[in-house]
């Protein structure tokens, strides 16, 4: 239900960006809703992670509930994590 983009940062922490559509959340309070368990689950696993990255939800977010969405994101920031420590070793020339 999110789509994610993600990068490899030497800042000191990690940065979220959240980016909700009218387009594809309709209402507010729903956006706001997706934003906060976003930006919540972020804070707890931030120490883990050495990446900036930025949070897209999907079409029909709106009706997953909030255990679900927390789940998927822990999932997601473990994943993402994976990923940018395999690519990392795999092409260290390039993160410059």
């Amino acid at each position: 239900h999110f789509l994610f983009l993600a990068k490899l940062t030497e800042q000191p922490q990690s940065r979220l960006g959240i980016v909700v559509a009218k387009k594809k959340v309709r209402r507010a309070h729903e956006r706001n809703r997706v934003k906060r368990l976003a930006r919540e689950s972020f804070r707890l696993h931030q120490q883990q992670l050495t990446l900036d990255i930025v949070v897209m939800p999907k079409m029909g977010i709106e009706t997953v509930p909030n255990a679900e969405l927390h789940q998927q994101l822990q999932f997601a920031w473990q994943k993402l994590q994976r990923l940018a420590k395999k690519h990392q070793k795999i092409a260290p020339s390039l993160q410059k």
